[in-house]
């Protein structure tokens, strides 16, 4: 599979924001994982990836000019597949699988600007499976926000393609 077509696959993001009471949190982001979905359309399945993001001074997220590094992605992804007892990142020509990808700016307006929601991922299971049928995955990943504080890696649970 080239390069082209992975890169290609469909992204969307839904971040909720969650400020019923003020909560304090460090100011590097932290995520967790949620969960796995699988959306079953006409012709494609989709597979939803959903993490639980908070931070505490709520500076997450690109503006849709800012494109130029450090500020082109803040959201990683690394493909790893399961072979015998070890996670490794899937290579395609020699280099990693990867689902670098932009949250949209969250600009709290309350006083306290921490923040915390939900970020989602799609991921086009159709071509997945087409070329990872029968391979256990996960993937690995973290966020980082406009003070470019990392956040902590997250490695997934294992998913069977199938």
């Amino acid at each position: 599979m080239s390069k082209a077509t992975i890169s290609g696959l469909f992204v969307f993001f839904l971040l909720a924001v969650g400020c019923l009471q003020e909560q304090e949190y460090p100011i590097e982001p932290y995520i967790e994982f949620h969960s796995y979905t699988k959306i079953n359309n006409q012709n494609d399945t989709i597979l939803k990836l959903s993490l639980q993001f908070r931070d505490g001074d709520g500076d997450i997220g690109l503006l849709p000019t800012e494109t130029v590094p450090p500020y082109d992605y803040n959201f990683y992804i690394t493909l790893l597949r399961l072979r015998g007892t070890q996670l490794n990142p899937l290579l395609v020509n020699g280099e990693p699988v990867r689902y670098n990808s932009r949250i949209p700016m969250i600009s709290p307006t309350s006083r306290n600007k921490a923040i915390k929601g939900v970020i989602e991922y799609s991921f086009d299971y159709s071509i997945m499976r087409s070329f990872l049928r029968n391979d256990t995955i996960c993937f690995e990943v973290y966020i980082r926000d406009r003070a470019l504080h990392t956040s902590n890696v997250v490695k997934t649970p294992l998913l069977l393609v199938n």
